[in-house]
């Protein structure tokens, strides 16, 4: 109904596919958007694609720093749609897509007719991300004229850069562990296969150690080794076996685990807690907040308690 925001599911398992129901219900809802001529384009105003429905707190945090910065912004597509705002789609000059591999495929067969001109920034996790994709997204809605820019958020910027340090000297130590091989680490240096995280980096910068566990079972891919070398706080083990990789994952004091599974039972079995993706968040006080979640997370002793019973 109009005004109403309608979700749509994306399915990563299946998203690749040429006939995946989410990129053909995608492409298809692009062409029924009305045609505005480019005259009637607002040059200042920008779809944004991937990052959420104005429900969402984070969402809400970034068109409010795009407003701040002289943007104004149009229809939000994926997971949810507003039908009024997607009548509107056309009239806005740039369409900002998420980089993310799964969003990226839901649109690839979509008309590039309908949003003006389509940009996919890095996205806006971390501080340093979120005023990197401020920047490129203003840059391109400003299309040679003048906006106030990110200097009118950079006050913000400084004061959730501030409460990250702050949390980072006072809080205990925590440190997360990824446990992959060398044919499927593609994740920890590619953000667009993990919803467009820059996993190493982000944890770099809210103050969070990261241990990979790397079992071999071919070359470690360059981008990997360079990824871990770039970061201060990141360690990488590699090992042979499934054995020792396991004893070593059991003794190591990283209280959590990065996980796509729900019911991860090597989480389970070594007592960390299950970390998913869902935990960050994008934006400034977003990158605050994934801060504070990882450290209620790894406070958390349960699954060290009973992992012997969770993993029976």
């Amino acid at each position: 109904a109009s005004g109403r925001e309608t979700a749509v599911v994306l399915n990563p398992d299946y998203q690749a596919s040429g006939r995946a129901v989410d990129s053909v219900l995608w492409a298809w809802l692009l062409d029924q958007v009305p045609r505005a001529s480019r005259q009637a384009r607002q040059s200042s105003r920008v779809n944004l694609v991937g990052f959420g429905g104005r429900g969402l707190p984070q969402t809400s945090e970034l068109v409010a720093s795009l407003e701040s910065c002289g943007a104004e912004v149009g229809a939000c597509l994926v997971p949810t749609y507003d039908e009024e705002a997607l009548a509107r789609f056309d009239e806005s000059a740039t369409t900002v897509e998420s980089p993310c591999s799964v969003v990226r495929s839901a649109f690839a067969a979509a008309s590039r007719d309908a949003g003006g001109r389509w940009i996919a920034p890095p996205a806006p996790f971390g501080i340093d991300g979120t005023l990197a994709w401020l920047g490129s997204v203003v840059e391109a809605a400003a299309a040679g004229g003048t906006l106030p820019g990110i200097e009118a958020i950079q006050g913000a910027a400084e004061a959730a850069r501030s409460e990250l340090a702050e949390l980072a000297e006072t809080s205990s130590k925590v440190a997360v562990a990824a446990v992959t091989s060398s044919r499927y680490c593609t994740f920890l240096f590619e953000p667009a296969e993990v919803f467009g995280i820059p996993l190493v980096e982000l944890l770099d910068e809210l103050g969070i150690g990261l241990e990979v566990f790397l079992l071999r079972d071919g070359l470690p891919p360059p981008e990997l080794e360079g990824a871990l070398e770039r970061s201060p706080s990141a360690t990488l083990r590699a090992f042979s076996d499934r054995g020792p990789l396991l004893q070593a994952l059991s003794a190591s004091p990283a209280q959590l685990m990065l996980t796509s599974i729900r019911r991860n039972e090597l989480a389970l079995k070594t007592g960390k807690v299950p970390l998913f993706a869902s935990a960050f968040e994008m934006g400034l006080a977003g990158a605050v907040r994934s801060r504070r979640r990882l450290e209620r997370l790894a406070r958390s002793p349960f699954a060290r308690t009973y992992r012997r019973v969770l993993s029976s």
